[in-house]
């Protein structure tokens, strides 16, 4: 896993609007994290971020505190993420 900060890996390609509704996406990073409750009640797990393609098996898309580049739409709730896993 690369060791990039946000701001050094932010892809120059990221598009800027929304794919679905054409309003405009904002930039930032997508992680999986636990919360404080869920760590009180089953303990440290790690936790991926899964994709379930249609007539293949599940694949994990962004592990366990890693982080990638992504966008979002506050008009439809769009979410895409791109580039590689970095801390």
């Amino acid at each position: 896993m690369a060791q990039l900060t946000p701001q050094d890996a932010m892809p120059a390609n990221i598009p800027t609007t929304c794919p679905v509704c054409e309003k405009a996406l904002e930039r930032g990073y997508l992680t999986v994290r636990g919360t404080k409750l869920g760590f009180f009640f089953f303990g440290f797990s790690y936790q991926h971020c899964w994709f379930k393609p249609q007539g293949r098996e599940k694949e994990v898309v962004l592990g366990s505190q890693a982080k990638r580049h992504g966008v979002r739409c506050t008009g439809c709730g769009f979410v895409g993420m791109m580039g590689p896993e970095f801390s």
